[in-house]
């Protein structure tokens, strides 16, 4: 959606494992007002690191790490106004964000030097590429998406903090499927929006909090969203 509507009045990309019905593919597919890049996960795991066995299994994670990489690839070539990532969930963010610093401390720089080997050849270039990655995410914004009930406010906090520490600015928050008032007057329906309003009321942020409607169908069309 934030893709969506920033494509209005820029040229923007958007980076996705799957967003909008795109097929995987090397590049971009214009979407209404927008790019959409489906990262082919095999193909980009392939073009980093050629000579890999295509029959084995790719790692765990190996779909966030690439989408990560190669939206790291388009913004650093300079051709947008705006790269959006649809990024993994929020532990998987931070773990790939760190997972620089743990390559480092796993094979130190001097360990790879002394003991050379094709494999510590694709540690240090996935532990260069990591890094230029961390630094993009620390550049930029997240926009954090989350439950609109008492314990998605308690996960929202921690998920703040843990944001914080790791030096990512939190742009807004986005209370997904809050259930609207067409849905219904039961007293079902009542408690339900009763609850939610109550658990947004006590989320106490900096950052402006949008509300998205609990809708009938996914939107996954750009009108839609």
């Amino acid at each position: 959606a934030t893709a969506v509507l920033a494509g209005r009045s820029a040229k923007v990309l958007l980076v996705s494992s799957g967003a909008l019905g795109v097929p995987a593919g090397p590049d971009p597919v214009p979407v209404g007002d927008l790019q959409v890049l489906h990262v082919d996960v095999r193909a980009s795991f392939e073009a980093r690191w050629p000579g890999s066995a295509a029959e084995l299994a790719l790692p765990p994670g190996a779909a966030e790490l690439l989408t990560l990489l190669e939206a790291r690839d388009r913004a650093l070539a300079g051709n947008w106004d705006a790269v959006l990532l649809d990024g993994p969930p929020l532990d998987g963010l931070l773990s790939l964000g760190s997972l620089a610093g743990t390559v480092e401390r796993l094979w130190p720089e001097h360990t790879r030097v002394v003991h050379r080997s094709p494999f510590t050849d694709v540690v240090s270039s996935l532990q260069a590429a990591l890094a230029l990655a961390g630094d993009l995410l620390a550049a930029a914004s997240v926009r954090l998406v989350i439950d609109p009930s008492r314990a998605g406010v308690d996960a929202t906090r921690a998920a703040l903090t843990a944001l914080a520490l790791h030096g990512y600015a939190v742009d807004s928050v986005i209370a997904n499927r809050v259930l609207p008032p067409e849905a219904g007057r039961s007293a079902w329906a009542r408690s339900v929006r009763a609850g939610q309003d109550d658990a947004l009321a006590a989320l106490d942020v900096d950052v402006p909090v949008r509300r998205a409607p609990y809708l009938s169908s996914p939107p996954v069309e750009p009108a839609a969203l």
